[in-house]
């Protein structure tokens, strides 16, 4: 079952999360889902192997340089 959240952000908190989602290409809407469900893993809430959508909803939030970059 899929349902949907209505969620109501500041603007720097906007801001921030269309920033997150260009970095890990993903649209606003899917980053929310991993945010969420990695917060809810990292607090014991959800088993982290109940991922229906694969496993780039795990994926970490850091930035990757490329050879060369600082």
């Amino acid at each position: 079952m899929i349902n949907r959240l209505r969620i109501i952000l500041e603007q720097p908190e906007y801001s921030a999360l269309i920033n997150l989602s260009g970095q890990e290409v993903r649209s606003p809407a899917d980053q929310v889902v991993v945010i969420v469900r990695n917060e809810l893993i990292r607090r014991g809430l959800l088993p982290e192997d109940k991922l229906p959508y694969g496993s780039d909803v795990k994926k970490s939030t850091k930035t990757t340089l490329t050879p060369g970059e600082k």
